[in-house]
């Protein structure tokens, strides 16, 4: 199943994009796991200014894993500046890499972050803030619309919440 954007780009001005893709699932100890998937896309509007966008970001496949239970899917749209975009999008031609004569230089990528103790200790990691959107659904085995109903609510840094993410819907 293919997983992408289609978004209205803002005319007569640069703007750069992010695309990132979430899923929730409900294991069976009746738990909800909340992950992201590892690819990212990033985008920008110089040969498409003012016109649609559009893309496929990751394919998911098509098993009982993620579509044998219940499964909350969102799409994350971040308007992003150019410094960040830049950065992606250097992450995003490094995983994308094949072994062929035509792919990018691999690069070192540079880091936003720094230590206060250790200046010239080197810190990983790019520290970003955005405007956000998100477009989700509900997909269930059945094809009918379906509430995971959890239990308790987990994300790989977060394990065993009781407290319900603030985008699930009331059950």
């Amino acid at each position: 199943m293919s997983v992408g954007y289609t978004t209205s780009d803002q005319p007569n001005q640069r703007n750069f994009y992010q695309w990132l893709v979430r899923g929730t699932f409900k294991t069976p100890n009746n738990c909800c796991v909340t992950f992201e998937w590892p690819t990212m896309r990033v985008g920008n509007d110089r040969l498409k200014d003012g016109q649609s966008l559009s893309g496929t970001i990751v394919e998911i496949p098509i098993n009982n894993f993620f579509f044998g239970r219940p499964f909350y899917l969102e799409v994350i749209q971040a308007s992003i500046d150019v410094e960040t975009f830049l950065q992606f999008d250097g992450i995003q031609r490094q995983q994308d890499f094949v072994g062929g004569i035509f792919d990018a230089t691999p690069a070192v990528l540079s880091s936003n972050l720094f230590s206060l103790t250790n200046p010239s200790e080197q810190v990983l990691g790019y520290f970003t803030a955005s405007d956000v959107s998100v477009a989700a659904t509900f997909i269930s085995p059945s094809g009918s619309f379906n509430y995971l109903n959890c239990s308790r609510y987990t994300t790989p840094l977060m394990l065993g919440l009781s407290t319900k993410p603030g985008w699930w819907p009331t059950d």
